[in-house]
C-alpha cells in the first residue's frame, strides 16, 4: 500500500507531465522568506519544482548558498524599491502600496515568462501578508487559461 506521499507525488507526475511547477511568492521581510523557502524546499523533495520569488532588493543583498536552497530556483519580483527595499521609501502604507503595484506587474511577466519557455505554473503559494496576491493571480488566470 502506497503511503500519502508517495500517492502525492504520483498525482503530481499526472497532472504536470513530469511535476508540478509551483510559484512561492513570500512577503519581504525577516521571518517570512525562510520558511517559505523551508516550504519550497519540500515540495522539491516530493517532485514538484518550486521556484521562489523573492524582491530583487533580497537577491541583491543576500547570496543564496546553492546547498541550502537545494532544487529551489529562485526568482526576482520588484517591490518598487529595488534599490533599498523597505529601507527605501521608511512608510508602511507607501511600501505597501509600491510592493502592490510593482510587484502585480512583475510576478505577472515571471508567470508569462513561465509559460513562454514551456513551464507553465500549476500553482502558487503565497504569503498571507500578500492578500493582493490571490487578485493579481485571478486577473491573469483568466487571460493564460488554454495556452498552456
Amino acid at each position: 500500500m502506497a503511503s500519502p506521499g508517495e500517492n502525492a507525488q504520483a498525482q503530481v507526475r499526472v497532472a504536470g507531465g513530469d511535476s508540478g511547477h509551483v510559484v512561492l511568492l513570500s512577503y519581504p521581510s525577516q521571518g517570512h522568506v525562510h520558511p517559505m523557502l523551508q516550504f519550497a524546499k519540500r515540495l522539491a523533495h516530493h517532485g514538484m519544482r518550486p521556484t521562489l520569488a523573492v524582491t530583487r532588493h533580497i537577491l541583491a543583498t543576500c547570496t543564496p548558498d546553492a546547498t541550502a536552497i537545494g532544487a529551489v530556483r529562485l526568482a526576482a519580483v520588484s517591490d518598487g524599491c529595488d534599490a533599498g527595499g523597505f529601507g527605501e521609501c521608511n512608510d508602511v502604507t507607501a511600501y505597501l502600496s509600491l510592493l502592490e503595484s510593482a510587484g502585480s506587474v512583475t510576478l505577472a511577466e515571471l508567470l508569462r515568462a513561465e509559460a513562454a519557455a514551456d513551464c507553465p505554473v500549476w500553482a502558487m503559494v503565497y504569503d498571507a501578508f500578500l492578500p493582493r496576491a490571490c487578485a493579481a493571480l485571478m486577473m491573469l488566470s483568466t487571460t493564460m487559461v488554454g495556452k498552456t
